[in-house]
C-alpha cells in the first residue's frame, strides 16, 4: 500500500495550515505548584504569576479557572504524551496558529469563539466570554474545525 494514499483525519490540538515554522508554539512550563489538575490537548491557559515562588526561563502557565479568564494559547497535542501534569514542560500554540478543535455546537465560518472551561477541546460562540479565535471551517456539532487563533493572553470579550 501506499503511504500517500491514506487519508490522515487531524484530532484536538493538531496544528493545520503550518508553514516553515510560522506556527506561533511556546515551550512553557505547566505550574509546579498545581497537583490537582492535568492539562489536556486543546485545553486553554494562562499566563501564571506564581508570585515570591516565580522563576525565570519559560514561561509558566496554568489552566484557565474562569470563562473570562484570558487567553494565552492551547496545549498542542503530543502524541506521545496526551497529558501534561504539574511541572511538565509542555508546547502552547499560541496567537497566529491554526488548531483543530471540536465544536460544542453548529458554528458557522468566520464565527468568534471561546473555549468550552469544561470541555477541554472544544469551542463555542464567544458571546461575552474571553476571545479565542475564529472558526475557519462551518462545523456540526460535534465535528472538528480550525480556529485560528488570536487570543492575546489579556483581552476578554468578543473580537474588535
Amino acid at each position: 500500500m501506499n503511504l500517500n494514499q491514506m487519508s490522515m483525519t487531524g484530532e484536538v490540538g493538531d496544528l493545520d495550515l503550518s508553514m516553515c515554522s510560522g506556527e506561533n508554539v511556546y515551550s512553557c512550563l505547566f505550574d509546579p505548584t498545581d497537583t490537582a489538575n492535568e492539562l489536556y490537548p486543546g485545553e486553554g491557559v494562562t499566563l501564571k504569576d506564581l508570585g515570591a515562588d516565580d522563576q525565570a526561563g519559560v514561561p509558566i502557565v496554568g489552566v484557565r479557572a474562569t470563562e473570562n479568564a484570558a487567553i494565552f494559547g492551547v496545549l498542542k497535542r503530543n502524541s506521545a504524551q496526551a497529558t501534561k501534569e504539574g511541572g511538565q514542560v509542555c508546547e502552547i500554540a499560541a496567537a497566529g496558529s491554526v488548531v483543530r478543535m471540536k465544536a460544542a455546537a453548529a458554528l458557522a465560518r468566520g464565527v468568534g469563539v471561546t473555549l468550552v472551561l469544561a470541555s477541554p477541546g472544544q469551542v463555542k460562540a464567544v458571546g461575552d466570554f474571553a476571545h479565542f479565535g475564529i472558526t475557519l471551517d462551518k462545523a456540526a456539532q460535534g465535528d472538528l474545525v480550525r480556529v485560528l487563533i488570536q487570543a492575546d493572553g489579556v483581552t476578554v470579550g468578543t473580537a474588535t
